[in-house]
């Protein structure tokens, strides 16, 4: 629930209101792009979610610990 949750404050302008405000940044609409890519990778694909943490890497050019904590900010 509280994934759906996050989803909907992105999904609603929530999230970017407060990014126009000031009152956050960047960070939480890259974590959410890694998390959105890396669903759709295991699900389009078939693949498990290593190498969609891999695959993801390489598109975001971010290391591999950087997906996983953006997994772990939606999950």
């Amino acid at each position: 629930m509280e994934e759906k949750l996050k989803l909907l404050l992105f999904n609603n302008g929530v999230m970017s209101e407060l990014y126009k405000a000031g009152f956050i940044g960047v960070k939480p609409f890259l974590y959410r792009d890694i998390y959105l890519y890396v669903d759709m990778q295991m699900k389009v694909n078939g693949i498990c979610k290593t190498q969609a943490v891999i695959k993801a890497s390489e598109k975001f050019k971010k290391a591999e610990q950087t997906i996983w904590n953006a997994l772990k900010a939606f999950e």
